[in-house]
């Protein structure tokens, strides 16, 4: 009989070690989760400050200020702002 009380402690062991080691992993898997979308909050941050900043710049475009205006039967007149 002592030999099947200890192969019942033996199955119980096991038991337990697989419960624990399923419940490791969980822990793990939750874990890679949590910071793959901390990675991701901080990237959309990041872009949600930039498109900010973006806004709020005034936009600078090269060639402003030298214009020609071309009117039929009249001398073409360029404009330097």
């Amino acid at each position: 009989m002592s030999c099947c009380g200890a192969m019942g402690e033996n199955h119980n062991k096991k038991i337990k070690n697989l419960k624990y080691t399923k419940k490791k992993k969980e822990l793990i898997v939750e874990e890679d989760r949590r910071n793959q979308l901390d990675a991701k909050l901080k990237e959309m941050i990041k872009h949600l400050e930039q498109a900010e900043a973006k806004h709020k710049e005034p936009i600078t475009q090269s060639g402003t200020g030298n214009a020609i205006r071309r009117r039929e039967g009249q001398k073409a007149k360029r404009f330097y702002v």
